[in-house]
């Protein structure tokens, strides 16, 4: 029964909230529609102007369909929030914030506070006691000494070395950026650049001796930019340069930036070597590496029809007219060497590629034809003298020995 009678009390309540409500809706809207008729009217009467414009109305008025009441006992309007104008702006704040990552993490980065040298070395010298304390741990355990306040008291150590070593890192986190934002655009994207930067970081603070009474950026610089270098020697060409050249290619581009600032115009070979000091052979082979990684397959027009293989022209592909000389050609030939007998004519064929496009040694020929090699070279020599003695052939014959010759790559030895 006290059940029943609680349930029915909150049902009064809530009834008498809303009736409240609902009074309260009715006597607001009655004076929306009593202020909305005196503003009209009071528009309607005539101004009197004493020299001056009459100050205008900066407050927008709204009409009483569009007021919704609000839980502070205040009045809104929702049509201001369904305009296309708000919407477009909400949409081009949500899609600034996420297109750009990478500024928000850097402005996260900012907020972080700078560590001083004293807290540096304060840091490094419980980096310092961390690898310690492991090092005595393992120790004991080899041992089989370790007891477990011994052990007790070297956790809390390596565990406190922990987190000194992450504050270290995350304290510098904007020198990786700063460091990596140098080496954008070459060919690495700016995430990766600074996501091996934070490696070289890492590597900085395991390096870092705070007894040489430096900062801790000197040494990190170091590290940072040595790992953001090799980065991008290894991610941005498909064919690796060794690091030293790869260095010394950055260093080219570099001052040849620099002097073309200077000059007005793009350097010389020579100029570049004198300012290097290296010699003008070693600049032309070095300018020659940094060539840009290119698709066949990537379309060279806006419909993607054509792509850059249908562009670039075949240096080794005969044209018309060379393809019919080269019909001509193998056809005289043929019938030149009807004339000789059998076996003098499958040594040439075979000697000089007519066979099947492909040239054959005298040692190779010699294995098909079950002969020497001496022999099969006498019958060769015999054969293009036969073929040398009509003129309508000799020039035929000696084109054909120097193609075969420039194939091969044995020059006068035919």
């Amino acid at each position: 029964m006290s059940r029943q009678k609680k349930v029915s009390h909150s049902e009064t309540l809530k009834g008498l909230r809303e009736e409240a409500q609902r009074h309260t809706t009715r006597r607001k809207r009655s004076l929306a529609k009593a202020s909305n008729s005196n503003l009209q009217a009071c528009s309607s009467l005539p101004v009197k102007r004493r020299g001056r414009r009459p100050k205008r109305n900066t407050m927008n008025y709204y009409p009483e369909e569009f007021a919704v009441e609000h839980e502070g006992d205040e009045f809104y309007h929702t049509d201001i929030f369904d305009t296309e104008p708000f919407q477009e702006l909400v949409l081009r704040r949500r899609d600034a914030a996420v297109e750009d990552p990478m500024a928000a993490w850097a402005k996260e980065l900012r907020k972080r506070p700078l560590l001083t040298k004293e807290q540096e070395i304060e840091l490094a010298k419980r980096i310092e006691a961390m690898r310690q304390a492991q090092r005595e741990l393992e120790q004991l355990a080899a041992e089989g000494s370790l007891t477990p306040q011994k052990r007790v008291e070297l956790d809390k150590v390596i565990r406190d070395g922990e987190e000194a070593r992450m504050i270290l890192v995350e304290s510098n986190l904007r020198l990786v950026v700063s460091i990596a934002r140098r080496y954008k655009g070459y060919g690495v994207s700016l995430s990766d650049l600074i996501q091996e930067g934070n490696i070289g970081l890492i590597q900085a603070v395991d390096k870092f001796d705070w007894r040489r009474d430096c900062r801790f950026s000197t040494c990190a610089t170091l590290w940072i930019r040595q790992a953001v270098v090799r980065a991008i020697q290894a991610q941005s060409q498909l064919v690796k340069l060794p690091t030293r050249v790869s260095e010394l290619v950055h260093r080219i581009s570099r001052i040849r930036d620099m002097l073309t600032q200077e000059l007005g115009r793009e350097p010389t070979a020579d100029e570049l070597a004198r300012n290097i000091r290296i010699q003008k052979q070693l600049v032309e082979q070095c300018m020659s590496y940094p060539y840009q990684i290119m698709s066949l397959d990537e379309p060279v027009d806006e419909d993607e029809k054509m792509t850059l293989a249908d562009a670039i022209e075949d240096k080794y592909s005969l044209g018309p007219e060379e393809v019919t000389i080269k019909i001509r050609t193998r056809e005289e030939i043929e019938q030149a060497l009807l004339k000789l007998p059998e076996n003098y004519r499958l040594v040439i064929k075979l000697r000089y590629g007519l066979e099947d496009g492909k040239p054959y040694t005298y040692q190779e020929i010699g294995r098909i034809l079950n002969l020497s090699r001496q022999r099969v070279k006498q019958i060769a020599d015999a054969a293009l003298k036969r073929l040398k003695e009509d003129p309508l052939v000799c020039d035929l014959v000696t084109d054909l020995m120097q193609t075969t010759a420039s194939i091969r790559g044995i020059g006068r030895r035919l």
